[in-house]
C-alpha cells in the first residue's frame, strides 16, 4: 500500500457503538473525507436456538446489525455503501440463528437505503477459502458444502467487489448456492421451500426427477426397512447403532468409529449434533434433543434410547 503512495490509519472502534464510532471517525478529520464503506464485521456466537441466551443473540447480532446502522446513520454522502454478509442469511443454517438474522437484517437495510436513493449493496458471500474464518478449517468448509453452500477464493470476491463499487445497480448479491452438491450429500431443509423453486436446477429430465424422488423417499425410510417385526430389542438395537455409526462416519469421512466413546470424542459438536438429531426424526420418526445426544455417556446408547422410543422395552 505505501508504494501505492497510499496513507493507511488503523484506528481502533466498536463499530456497534455510535460513540465508539463517531470518535474514530473524528480522529480522522485531518484526512480526506469518508468515500466509500465496506463493512465487514462479523462476531460468532453459535448455539442451537433452544439454548441460545439472550446474550447469545444480541452479542452475535450487535456487530452487523448495529454496527450497519451506525455505519448508515453518521456516513451518509459516500460513494458507496458495501455490507459483506452471509448467504446464510438467505438459507439459514443450524445453531446460527442469531449471525443468519443479523445477515437478513444487512439485507434489508441494504433495500431501505436503495428506497432512500442512497448506495447500498449488500454481498451474501459463500464459504471464502484463502482468508478470513472458514479459511483452512475444512470440517466447517465440508459441512457448509453439504448444506449447499459454495466456496469462493479471495480474487472471486475481489471481483464481486470490483463489481459493486461506485455503480448503484442491485442492492444484493447473493453468492455460492450450489443445489447440486445439496443432492449428492442427501439434501438439506431448505432445499424443499417453495421459495427457492425458481432456483432450482431445471435440465434434468422428468426420469431423473422421479428416480431422484424415489431414491430420496427410500432414503427417508431406509431404517424403518431395516427394522422386521419379528426382531427382539436386542435386535433392533444392533441394527440402529450399525446405520447411527455408518452416518456418523459419512459426516466425517472416518472408517470406524468407537460405539462405546461418546459423541464428542468423534468431534462431534453442537452444530454436527443438530444434523444427527434431523437424520434420527427422519430415519425412526422420533424426537431426541441435541442436549440428550451430546450427554449421552456412549453412541451405544444413543441406539439404545432409539430403540427404547421406538417401543423395544
Amino acid at each position: 500500500m505505501d508504494q501505492l503512495n497510499v496513507n493507511v490509519r488503523a484506528v481502533p472502534c466498536d463499530v456497534s457503538d455510535k460513540d465508539s464510532l463517531e470518535s474514530a471517525l473524528a480522529s480522522c478529520a485531518d484526512m480526506p473525507s469518508v468515500c466509500g464503506i465496506i463493512q465487514s464485521a462479523m462476531v460468532l456466537r453459535d448455539t442451537v436456538f433452544e439454548q441460545m441466551t439472550a446474550e447469545d443473540f444480541i452479542m452475535a447480532t450487535r456487530a452487523k446489525v448495529m454496527g450497519s446502522w451506525n455505519l448508515h446513520q453518521l456516513c451518509l454522502d459516500v460513494d458507496f455503501f458495501i455490507m459483506l454478509s452471509s448467504v446464510l442469511g438467505v438459507t439459514g443454517s443450524p445453531a446460527q440463528a442469531n449471525y443468519t438474522a443479523a445477515g437478513a437484517y444487512q439485507d434489508a437495510l441494504a433495500r431501505f437505503r436503495k428506497s432512500k436513493g442512497l448506495p447500498s449493496t449488500c454481498i451474501d458471500l459463500g464459504a471464502v477459502q484463502s482468508v478470513g474464518f472458514v479459511a483452512g478449517n475444512h470440517r466447517i468448509s465440508d459441512r457448509l458444502a453439504q448444506s449447499g453452500v459454495g466456496r469462493l477464493q479471495e480474487g472471486e470476491v475481489h471481483n464481486i467487489l470490483d463489481s459493486v463499487i461506485g455503480t448503484h445497480g442491485v442492492d444484493q448479491v447473493v453468492t455460492a448456492i450450489q443445489f447440486d452438491s445439496i443432492a449428492e450429500s442427501g439434501g438439506s431443509g431448505w432445499l424443499q421451500d417453495k421459495r427457492f423453486a425458481a432456483m432450482r436446477p431445471r435440465d434434468r429430465s422428468a426420469s431423473e426427477r422421479s428416480n431422484a424422488s424415489t431414491s430420496s423417499k427410500t432414503s427417508v425410510s431406509k431404517l424403518q426397512n431395516l427394522i422386521s417385526g419379528d426382531m427382539n430389542q436386542s435386535e433392533v438395537s444392533q441394527v440402529i447403532l450399525d446405520e447411527l455409526s455408518k452416518k456418523i462416519m459419512d459426516m466425517f469421512g472416518t472408517q470406524e468409529v468407537d460405539v462405546s466413546g461418546d459423541l464428542a470424542m468423534h468431534g462431534v459438536d453442537s452444530l454436527v449434533a443438530i444434523e444427527l438429531r434431523n437424520w434420527i426424526a427422519t430415519q425412526a420418526g422420533i424426537e431426541i434433543s441435541v442436549l440428550e445426544l451430546i450427554q449421552s455417556p456412549s453412541i451405544t446408547q444413543i441406539a439404545e434410547r432409539v430403540t427404547n422410543q421406538l417401543g423395544y422395552t
